[in-house]
């Protein structure tokens, strides 16, 4: 099957076809690879295996790239009373 990405959550979890896996806090905002078989997933950073989980869904995977990180918000404009 074809590797698809995500990115690990600020607590240290992802999400692939309905399943959640944790991978730790140390490795949150990093894109990772996901190599999907019919029993596991492998979580890879680069060439570096992090986890290997059984696979408890069959839903298809619906988004094989990680999101681009969305810029920071400005923060509201407040208003002043002017006397």
């Amino acid at each position: 099957m074809v590797p698809v990405q995500r990115r690990v959550s600020s607590r240290g979890s992802l999400m692939i076809a309905g399943q959640k896996i944790h991978i730790g806090n140390g490795h949150a905002g990093l894109t990772v690879d996901i190599h999907p078989t019919d029993a596991t997933w492998r979580v890879y950073d680069h060439d570096h295996l992090l986890a290997e989980v059984p696979r408890t869904t069959s839903k298809p995977i619906a988004r094989f790239k990680a999101r681009k990180p969305e810029p920071p918000r400005q923060p509201a404009a407040r208003m002043r009373d002017e006397c």
